[in-house]
């Protein structure tokens, strides 16, 4: 029974397994020199930071969560990016304090997106937030209808 298709020659098979394999971005060509690297990420520094960036949004930030970020590097609680919850922006501000590591902000209403003082509660820690809900899971404790920021 004959074979189906056409035969290969060494030259052609020797070709597809070049496409196949991973084109580096100088595709094939010489190495390229460590300063030429250098002098590359060199004029890519600064280029596209903050304001300069098009996707720029004025330091705020939506997380998939709906909950905003701003832009705040010189925050002492800011994460790794420079950015903090507009939630703990807000309830500093009308505190005039900055909140510690372990302070909770909750929202009264359960809208991520309503960070009106009177919609924000401080609890101490996680701990006593999470023994909250919990508490309202089981209808042990009634729901907060004030803040204690006022």
């Amino acid at each position: 029974m004959p074979k189906k298709g056409y035969k290969q020659t060494e030259k052609h098979k020797k070709n597809t397994l070049k496409s196949r394999r991973y084109t580096s971005w100088n595709r094939g060509k010489k190495e390229v020199r460590p300063e030429v690297i250098v002098k590359m990420s060199k004029v890519k520094i600064g280029k596209y930071v903050c304001e300069n960036s098009p996707s720029y949004r004025g330091g705020v930030y939506q997380m998939s969560n709906k909950r905003h970020l701003l832009l705040m590097p010189e925050h002492p609680y800011s994460n790794c990016q420079g950015y903090i919850l507009v939630s703990r922006y807000c309830a500093e501000a009308y505190l005039g304090r900055f909140l510690e590591k372990n302070e909770i902000v909750h929202h009264i209403d359960g809208d991520k997106t309503n960070d009106l003082p009177e919609n924000l509660y401080i609890f101490s820690s996680q701990s006593e937030h999470t023994i909250y809900h919990h508490q309202i899971r089981k209808n042990k404790v009634e729901p907060i209808t004030k803040s204690n920021l006022l």
